[in-house]
């Protein structure tokens, strides 16, 4: 499925498969279309520490789209690569002033969105530290919000062995991107896509299958 095709809203599972990822990859997220589809795979090779993300295209394997920081140690930036390796646009995660935001830029680094939350770094740290996160992160573009990266409950039918028999005790919750399609127009969806993965493998705390 082409990420043009996901609709107004992208779930995003994390998953630890050992043994079935490839070797070295840190997490694997499930990339869902508005109705349920699977349409890609992420994997994450330490991203923290100078690692790339890869999206795959879930049925098939094949190599969407890439993220490759732009530095091993101390990163901020971030370039999101198509298959032939050219850069279709940068992501950039801002710690300054006591709060983290991250600037999401076209393929020539010109700004066209933020992602943004009112906790302070501080906050933020804390609620790691007690394995929680916000419920809200709002993406805006340029005096308006286009977008929310909430925390939903995992449809049953995502869930597999122990856990989907015994539903009510186990159901995990994704981050799920909703957006305003209108209010999108021009913002390269795997740049969206790949923004909204690094904002949860960098700054809050995924759930774990």
């Amino acid at each position: 499925m082409s990420p043009e095709n996901f609709g107004s809203a992208i779930r995003f599972e994390r998953r630890r498969q050992i043994g079935r990822k490839p070797g070295g990859y840190a997490n694997t997220y499930y990339v869902r279309s508005e109705d349920g589809t699977l349409a890609l795979r992420a994997h994450t090779m330490n991203a923290g520490t100078g690692g790339d993300t890869i999206f795959v295209d879930a049925q098939s394997g094949v190599p969407q789209f890439a993220v490759h920081p732009k530095r091993k140690v101390l990163n901020l930036k971030y370039d999101v690569l198509d298959t032939t390796g050219s850069v279709i646009g940068r992501l950039k995660q801002h710690m300054g002033g006591g709060r983290s935001f991250w600037s999401i830029l076209d393929g020539n680094g010109e700004e066209r969105a933020t992602i943004v939350a009112p906790d302070t770094i501080l906050q933020q740290f804390l609620m790691q530290t007690l394995n929680s996160a916000r419920e809200a992160y709002t993406f805006v573009m340029g005096e308006a919000a286009f977008a929310t990266l909430t925390q939903e409950q995992r449809p049953r039918q995502y869930m597999r062995g122990i856990k989907k028999f015994m539903y009510g005790l186990f159901a995990p919750r994704d981050w799920v991107l909703r957006m305003e399609p209108d209010n999108v127009a021009g913002l390269d969806p795997r740049v969206l896509i790949a923004g909204a993965l690094m904002m949860q493998e960098l700054t809050v705390t995924g759930i774990d299958d």
